[in-house]
C-alpha cells in the first residue's frame, strides 16, 4: 500500500509542478502541518501496520534556529487485537545556507512513543533522534529534502533516512509525500502545510 501512495502521489506532485507558475523562494521553517501516515512498526510480536493522523510544526527562532514539534495518532491490528500506536516529538533544529535556494539542516529531537491494546497496559518508550540532511528548491515550485538520522529509543540505537517532495501550490501553501525507513520500520505520509513567514 505504502509503494502505490508513494508512486500515485509523487507522480500528481511532479505534473502539477510543470503546470503552474507558483512562486516559492527557498527552504522554509515556520510552518503547521497536517497529513496521513501509513507505517510499519517492529514490536515483540512482529511486524504491525498502522495509520491515522500526523501533525507538524517548526518556528524559525532567527535565521538559523528553529524549534519543531509533532504530534501522531494511528491505530492498527496485532493478531487481531485492536492497537493504539501514539507518538510526541519536540526538537531544536539549525540551517546553513549552502546556497540561495538550498540549506544543510541539522536536528536534536527527543521522542516519546505509547502502545496500548485491549490486552495490555502503555508501553511507554523514550528516547532521541540526532539528524542531519539538504533542503532544496530544485525547480520554481518544487521542493525535495532528504537526510539521514541516528535514532536511539530505550537503548536501541539504529540509523535510518528518509526523504520528501513538496509542491508550492501558492505563495505560503504547499502539499507533499514523504517516506522514512529504520531498521525494518517504514513509514509513507501524505500532507499538506501552511508557512506563516
Amino acid at each position: 500500500m505504502q509503494s502505490r501512495i508513494q508512486n500515485t502521489l509523487l507522480g500528481s506532485v511532479l505534473v502539477a509542478a510543470t503546470s503552474s507558475t507558483a512562486l516559492a523562494a527557498g527552504p522554509a521553517y515556520t510552518y503547521i502541518e497536517a497529513g496521513y501516515v501509513d507505517q510499519d512498526i517492529s514490536l515483540s510480536g512482529g511486524t504491525v501496520s498502522v495509520d491515522g493522523l500526523r501533525l507538524e510544526g517548526s518556528f524559525d527562532i532567527n535565521q538559523d534556529i528553529y524549534l519543531t514539534a509533532r504530534l501522531s495518532d494511528q491505530r492498527g491490528r496485532q493478531n487481531g487485537v485492536k492497537l493504539d500506536y501514539d507518538a510526541q516529538e519536540i526538537g531544536l533544529g539549525g540551517h546553513y545556507t549552502r546556497s540561495e535556494l538550498t540549506d544543510i539542516y541539522y536536528e536534536l529531537v527527543l521522542i516519546d512513543t505509547d502502545i496500548r491494546t485491549a490486552t495490555s497496559k502503555d508501553q511507554g518508550e523514550y528516547g532521541y533522534r540526532v539528524g542531519v540532511g539538504v533542503k532544496s528548491m530544485v525547480q520554481r515550485q518544487v521542493e525535495v529534502k532528504a537526510g539521514f538520522a541516528y535514532e536511539n529509543v530505550i537503548n536501541n540505537g539504529d540509523i535510518g533516512f528518509g526523504a520528501e517532495g513538496l509542491y508550492h501550490v501558492q505563495s505560503g501553501m504547499a502539499v507533499g509525500v514523504g517516506y522514512n525507513y529504520l531498521d525494518g520500520d517504514s513509514s509513507a505520509r501524505v500532507f499538506g502545510r501552511l508557512y506563516f513567514k
